[in-house]
């Protein structure tokens, strides 16, 4: 017997359904589809009516996936520079303390073992350290921050532009996530 393949995706089920009712509409009264459907209680013309609202929403689903993956792009694009900098800062640092590397700690940076940095996942907790480490060097009387040397021997790097940056990673972030909630959304 021969092995029926039904499409799984939302195109290939619209095509189906369109060719079967077609079908059905070419038989008339002769339709075997018609005792079928009062059997399983289906509206036929119920459902051929639904064929255009959800050929929208199913364009909808697919606008709002791409603006997500577009701005997952844009996220990570606005993010990469400020973290290089970052973590350049931080490895700095760890040259500085070297040895009593748990003094990274006041500047919100975990240290696992001896002397291993541990970066959290995330944009938002990334943020959050980007912003007590900012923080921290800027409690310092000016000049005396350990990472002023490095900071001037970096003239390109601007820590408060840097964290700016990363707030505005995290913006785009937090729309992503509702362009891909409201993509689901559409989607069901």
């Amino acid at each position: 017997m021969a092995r029926i393949i039904y499409p799984d995706d939302f195109a290939g089920q619209q095509t189906l359904f369109k060719a079967i009712l077609a079908q059905h509409e070419a038989l008339g009264t002769k339709s075997p589809l018609t005792p079928f459907a009062k059997l399983q209680k289906l509206d036929l013309v119920k459902m051929k009516n639904a064929i255009a609202p959800a050929a929208e929403q199913n364009a909808a689903s697919g606008s709002l996936r791409r603006s997500s993956e577009e701005d997952t792009q844009q996220r990570n694009l606005t993010m990469e520079m400020p973290w290089a900098h970052f973590t350049g800062e931080v490895d700095f640092l760890k040259g500085f303390y070297k040895g009593m590397e748990r003094q990274l700690g006041e500047w919100g940076i975990t240290v696992d073992g001896k002397d291993r940095i541990v970066y959290p996942n995330g944009t938002a907790a990334r943020v959050d350290l980007m912003k007590i480490f900012v923080e921290h060097h800027q409690s310092f009387a000016p000049g005396e921050s350990p990472l002023q040397w490095y900071m001037d021997e970096h003239p390109d790097i601007n820590i408060e532009d840097d964290l700016q940056a990363a707030k505005d990673a995290l913006e785009i972030e937090v729309a992503r996530d509702k362009a891909s909630g409201d993509s689901e959304q559409a989607t069901q």
